[in-house]
């Protein structure tokens, strides 16, 4: 018998933003409700991972940047997939290539496409909140991302 958390995994999105929590939400639906969601930042994800994340058998990182210590976060993913814990990181933004190139044999990578104002680029300092609220709504030309038999749906944000 597993000494894991029964359930189906851990989500782990950013804060300050209600994009993350509708992230979370969708993520959430997917697992049918079975997995714990908690705020994390890229500051203190390997850490986190180092002290937590082999309690879980799946790990959903969403819309959470993957930066700072590469090596670091790269040692303890590769731990934890040696430990039998998934993890799948699910982004809008897409990742560095060369973090890319580092993270990759560790972890499972999704990288959505949100339709964005190219001069709209969203800055992560600035958390001041736009005239217009972002709404969410389904993909029209995706079928949404599927790993080990979870769907992801596709969303374009607004």
């Amino acid at each position: 018998m597993s000494d894991k958390v029964d359930s189906n995994g851990l989500i782990l999105t950013g804060w300050g933003w209600k994009e993350y929590a509708v992230a979370a939400a969708v993520a959430l639906r997917a697992l049918d409700g079975r997995a714990d969601v908690m705020g994390i930042s890229k500051r203190r994800l390997p850490e986190f991972l180092e002290e937590h994340g082999g309690d879980r058998r799946a790990i959903y990182i969403v819309g959470v940047a993957l930066g700072g210590d590469a090596e670091r976060l790269a040692k303890v993913l590769s731990s934890l997939r040696g430990g039998g814990t998934k993890v799948v990181w699910i982004s809008s933004i897409p990742m560095d290539e060369s973090l890319k190139k580092i993270l990759s044999p560790f972890i499972e990578i999704f990288e959505t496409k949100a339709k964005q104002d190219p001069g709209k680029a969203p800055k992560a300092a600035d958390k001041q909140p736009t005239t217009k609220t972002p709404t969410a709504k389904p993909a029209t030309k995706s079928k949404g991302l599927k790993s080990s038999g979870v769907e992801v749906p596709s969303l374009y944000i607004d």
